[in-house]
């Protein structure tokens, strides 16, 4: 009995180790163009999107949000598309000219993402 006292005794009275839950800690997104929008006019990229921006994809402007890991890419004007990807997931569409365009995500954490976007003809 003693020496079960004497254990109490020297414990901290927290079964949490010195660290701390790491399991709250958002990981780390990087993408190969950083925040760096531009990028995507070519409709090739890969970029951070922290809440929304606005990017410029074969010339047009689209508006890009995150929420709760979900992306979503709207086009501006009334007949401009709208698409959405989550998880690993991903989704296309075309332009009028020919070229189709896919999304995807490299990584998301809450209203934080890193997307790739890549285009070709045909």
């Amino acid at each position: 009995m003693t020496l079960v006292l004497a254990l109490r005794a020297c414990s901290s009275g927290t079964d949490t180790p010195a660290g701390g839950d790491s399991s709250s800690e958002t990981p780390s997104l990087t993408a190969a163009d950083g925040k760096n929008y531009a990028a995507c006019d070519d409709g090739n990229c890969e970029v951070l999107i922290e809440k929304s921006a606005t990017l410029t994809i074969g010339g047009k402007q689209v508006d890009a949000t995150v929420a709760d890991g979900y992306v979503q890419l709207a086009e501006r004007g009334a007949d401009g598309f709208k698409v959405g990807v989550s998880g690993s997931g991903g989704t296309g569409w075309g332009g009028s000219d020919g070229t189709t365009y896919s999304l995807s995500l490299k990584g998301a954490a809450g209203t934080t993402a890193v997307i790739v976007l890549s285009s070709g003809k045909g």
